[in-house]
């Protein structure tokens, strides 16, 4: 026995202790090993084959097998090995030491020996001397070594195959090694069922008209956000593994999803009334989601102002529609009023348009409409006007009671021509022979009407049909009146405006056509492209026209409240107005037709700002930008008529003073100098002397051009005022130009004009910037009022969808969604590529979801 006490060993005693922990660790790691290998190579290989994903090529059920026998084995192994492991003794850890070090006769262990018969000196000297030699020994101590037991337990060397195997797993996986491994570990978690990953897909599509994107959730999406679903919603419900058949929870009802095969469910339905949905398979529920179900409210529709009644009768309705998602059509019925007792013949009218409006906005709109030509012009009348939503849902405003406007026809032939009409509307049987008789006279006198031949047609064939038609068939006498009365007013517009009023109602005619085309189902693609074909030339037809009246007017000094054709051609480009076509046709042929009817709205609305009577008022901002404009223009003119002159008097006095300085005074001036700049000599101070030359500059007088500056910079400022009380930006030109017609004026009242045309120079630079700047503006708020833009090309994205623009520039389609992506957009969406590769290669996923992200990726 070891005494504490002996301080001569002490050094050896505690080489002892050292040696003896260290052993023991080694022991105990010895141990350990010994239990737990085979655990641990078992657990290396099935994180393996769940990284590798081999289990789930099987399905749910291999996924269960897999973990069953997983778990089978670590309960065997438990048994074999781990529960045999115990902690290494005293007497192990001596042994081992003495075993590693080679001491022989077990001196560790003698050491602990204790004397049986201390009582004997020579016996108790004996055991001192052995003790010593004992400790003498332990400076021969070793540190002990792991024994190598792998060998023997392993003799095929399975372990490092399972380590390959393992490593070849982690390069397969990748970061989602511990996902895949957690997957594979719970394939069934209690009070969850079975594992949402496995395979739940919810597509949510809203209806087309809403414009909002599909909601797309897997089962593994975990969020706390309750889902805003539009009413008449779908949903389309995938389920893919599981125990048992799957049901859709709706509160306390359940629905059966359909069986698809290939272990795979479904079901489609439209988004029910209620709070929640849940996905519950073998009483467990494996997806849930909270959800808020958005009704379509329906529209709304104010009178902005009162209704208007244009020069020409047609009736303008300043209205303002909104609705959550967009208001569709406008309908327009016109009926006699109860009043009238006695009434020519004639229909009641019904005209439904296009409105698309953008979504919760109050959408201002300013529909035209000319029932001029109605047989009911004259008399009392009540127009309803009624919106509707994409779902049927209508709003309406009071009806209006009103004398329905005639219109005034100027030319006489026009003028007898409406008569005859009138009088055929009221007696269609008794007026008919008189009529007839009236309409043969006027054939007598082709210069009357200009002696146009298509005139002369029309009015012989309505004299022809009312003469042969039957006046015993009451029916069919008024079929033929019906006739000539339409055949009448067309004759009598082509003699009061030629071809632009007839040209711009068969546009909408044309247009009204191709609206109803789409909104019948049964419509085929060459039905529409004979519509849009007919709708190019009505629009052709109606452009040159309008140009032409315009150009007329112009040439007659007759005002213009439309802009002028030279800014209208800038503005209303063919080649970007056929592009607009081209693409609406796309749409509709494509069968997006709310597209093609927001894009025929788009056309109404600037069908309705180009009216032909061109006495349809622009609103205030814009009528102060085309005056502004007209107005600058007139500016640059007279400030370059005075700039011409100013250039002139620097040139005479510049030649006088080289004269003078040649020859003294014993030359006249050059006289075409003065002739050619409309001068006149006494304007000119006499010649100095030639000594005088030196002490006095020659000088001419420039008040009068110093008059004219000071009024055209008057008119500027009065212009600038007048602009800042109906703009919120005042083109910084304007300003900019008046400073510098200050300077022109200051350089002139000295008598200067060398030094005024700089600043004259500046200030028709200034003028133009300002003048195109709100060329700009008009044709930006010409593109918000009418909703479209046609003084560029179409821009498409690289997948051929029409875009908002780039940057600040409008574009073809201003309320676009579809946008040029910015480095953010573009990094979002390498995000979602890498994510479709991950998940194409999860091979735990159903195989139509892998089809449908391999399709995916080879489209993109």
């Amino acid at each position: 026995m070891l005494d504490p006490l002996d301080f001569e060993n002490r050094p050896l005693i505690d080489r002892l202790g050292r040696k003896r922990r260290l052993s023991f660790f080694v022991l105990l790691l010895e141990q350990f090993s010994l239990c737990t290998w085979r655990v641990f190579f078992w657990a290396v290989l099935f994180c393996a084959l769940w990284m590798i994903q081999i289990p789930a090529i099987f399905g749910t059920y291999g996924s269960l097998i897999t973990l069953i026998i997983f778990l089978t084995g670590l309960g065997y192994f438990y048994k074999k090995d781990i529960r045999h492991f115990r902690w290494p003794g005293i007497k192990e850890i001596d042994r081992r030491l003495e075993k590693s070090s080679h001491l022989k006769h077990r001196p560790i262990s003698g050491l602990e020996d204790r004397l049986s018969n201390p009582g004997k000196a020579a016996t108790r000297e004996l055991w001192e001397e052995r003790t010593k030699h004992m400790v003498r020994g332990l400076k021969q101590l070793k540190a002990p070594g792991m024994m190598a037991f792998m060998a023997k337990n392993d003799p095929y060397a399975m372990r490092l195959a399972i380590m390959l195997f393992f490593i070849v797993g982690l390069a397969v996986s990748g970061p989602r090694w511990d996902e895949r491994i957690w997957n594979g570990l719970t394939p069934i978690t209690l009070g969850e069922g079975i594992k949402p990953a496995e395979g739940i897909s919810l597509w949510i599509t809203p209806p087309d008209y809403t414009g909002l994107d599909q909601i797309v959730l897997r089962g593994s999406d975990k969020s706390d956000d309750i889902l805003e679903i539009p009413a008449g919603s779908k949903i389309k419900l995938r389920v893919t593994g599981g125990l048992g058949q799957p049901y859709l929870m709706l509160g306390k009802d359940s629905l059966p999803l359909k069986h698809l095969g290939d272990d795979s469910y479904g079901l489609e339905i439209e988004v029910p009334e209620g709070e929640h949905l849940a996905i519950q398979q073998l009483y467990f529920t494996r997806a849930a989601w909270t959800y808020k179900r958005i009704p379509d409210s329906p529209p709304q529709i104010i009178a902005a102002q009162d209704h208007e009644v244009l020069e020409y009768g047609q009736i303008r309705l300043p209205l303002t529609v909104a609705d959550d998602y967009s208001v569709k059509d406008l309908t327009m019925t016109m009926r006699l009023d109860e009043v009238v007792e006695q009434s020519p013949i004639g229909d009641p009218v019904y005209e439904t348009r296009s409105i698309m409006s953008p979504p919760k906005t109050e959408f201002e709109i300013q529909p035209v409409y000319d029932l001029t030509a109605h047989s009911w012009a004259g008399l009392p009348v009540i127009i309803d006007i009624q919106i509707s939503d994409h779902i049927g849902q209508i709003d309406r405003l009071e009806p209006i009671k009103m004398q329905l406007p005639e219109r005034i026809f100027q030319h006489p032939v026009a003028k007898k021509l409406i008569e005859m009409r009138k009088q055929l509307a009221w007696e269609p049987q008794g007026a008919a022979r008189n009529v007839s008789l009236k309409l043969e006279t006027l054939l007598r006198y082709p210069k009357a009407f200009g002696g146009d031949l298509v005139v002369f047609l029309a009015i012989r064939t309505a004299a022809s049909r009312l003469h042969y038609s039957r006046s015993d068939d009451a029916e069919k006498t008024k079929q033929t009146a019906r006739a000539v009365i339409a055949l009448l007013w067309d004759t009598a517009l082509r003699i009061e405006d030629g071809n632009l009023t007839l040209a711009s109602r068969n546009l909408r005619d044309a247009q009204q056509a191709l609206e109803n085309a789409l909104k019948s189902p049964n419509t085929t693609n060459e039905e529409i492209s004979k519509l849009m074909n007919e709708l190019r030339s009505a629009m052709a037809e109606y452009l040159m026209e309008l140009q032409k009246e315009m150009q007329k007017r112009m040439a007659e000094g007759q005002q213009m409240p439309m802009m002028p054709p030279e800014m209208l051609s800038n503005i209303i480009d063919p080649e970007a107005l056929s592009s607009f076509l081209d693409q609406m046709e796309s749409q509709m042929m494509s069968g997006d037709k709310n597209a093609a009817q927001e894009m025929l709205a788009q056309l109404q609305r600037m069908l309705d700002m180009m009216d032909p009577s061109m006495s349809q008022p622009l609103p205030l901002d814009m009528q102060t930008m085309m005056d502004g404009i007209n107005e600058i223009q007139e500016l640059i003119d007279r400030q370059q008529e005075l700039l011409d002159q100013t250039r002139g008097q620097m040139e005479v006095a510049g030649a006088l003073e080289k004269q003078q300085q040649s020859y003294g005074d014993t030359l006249t001036p050059d006289m075409s100098l003065f002739e050619k700049w409309g001068m006149d000599w006494n304007e000119v101070p006499p010649p100095p002397r030639q000594k005088d030359i030196n002490k006095k500059p020659i000088t001419i007088n420039t008040q009068a051009n110093k008059i004219e500056q000071e009024a055209l910079r008057y008119i500027l400022g009065q212009l600038m005022l007048e602009a800042g009380e109906a703009l919120d930006d005042i083109p910084e030109g304007m300003a900019l130009a008046e400073q510098e017609m200050r300077g022109s004026s200051a350089a002139l009242g000295g008598n200067d004009p060398g030094g005024s045309v700089p600043h004259q120079e500046a200030a028709i630079k200034y003028l133009k910037e300002s003048m195109n700047q709100l060329s700009q503006q008009l044709m930006a708020r010409l593109q918000q009022v009418t909703g479209m833009s046609l003084s560029g090309g179409m821009s498409l994205d690289p997948l051929g969808r029409p875009y908002g623009g780039d940057g600040d520039r409008p574009g073809l389609f201003p309320g676009s969604r579809v946008k040029i992506p910015d480095a953010g957009e573009r990094k979002r969406v390498e995000k979602i590529l890498n994510l479709l590769r991950r998940r194409s290669g999860e091979l735990n996923r159903p195989d139509h979801e892998l089809e449908y992200y391999r399709r995916l990726l080879r489209q993109f």
